[in-house]
């Protein structure tokens, strides 16, 4: 990767680090890691906005909590393929070797640097499953809409399987972040 790919990646990840939805009665951050459920989280937050700010940084908020949902790499990563593989375009990708993921695009970016410099005591930790958003909805007693579902949902999943092994090389940090928490919904990883 040349100098100027690193700058724009590096600025990218800078830009999209600690952003969130805050809601202001309850004092938490939602923080969104992409592909990990942040369009539902936004979705909630503009249609109740008296009681949101729909999109700003941790570091603008005085929180008590902040919400993280985790997700299976793999999962995760084949998300973001069929994500630019069906309507968008893909042109942030590199590639895939030596082990490590060459790319400027946030959607691939490790889960465990979106969480890098926020207090661990602080974070109450919720695994990617069907229905998660209602579960983290009743955790903070937060009223909210019928869920709007993601459109990339919508779309034909063109990737369906990937060499796990080269993912638990790439994500490995990610893997091991998520097997050192406790989950408020533990029962996800049953």
């Amino acid at each position: 990767m040349n100098k100027n790919n690193r700058n724009q990646r590096r600025n990218q990840i800078e830009e999209h680090k600690h952003k969130c939805s805050f809601h202001k009665p309850s004092k938490t951050a939602f923080l969104f890691i992409p592909k990990n459920s942040s369009t539902s989280i936004r979705s909630i937050a503009g249609n109740g906005r008296q009681n949101w700010d729909r999109e700003t940084y941790l570091y603008k908020v005085s929180y008590n909590r902040v919400c993280v949902i985790l997700r299976d790499p793999a999962e995760r990563f084949m998300s973001a393929l069929n994500m630019f593989l069906g309507p968008r375009e893909f042109t942030n990708f590199i590639g895939i070797n030596e082990n490590r993921l060459h790319t400027t695009d946030v959607h691939f970016q490790k889960q465990v640097d979106q969480i890098a410099d926020i207090p661990r005591d602080k974070i109450d930790f919720f695994y990617m499953e069907n229905g998660v958003i209602g579960k983290i909805m009743k955790y903070y007693g937060i009223k909210h809409p019928d869920l709007h579902k993601n459109k990339a949902n919508v779309h034909k999943k063109i990737v369906t399987q990937c060499n796990e092994d080269i993912i638990r090389k790439v994500y490995e940090e990610d893997y091991k972040l998520i097997d050192s928490v406790d989950f408020v919904n533990k029962d996800a990883l049953l």
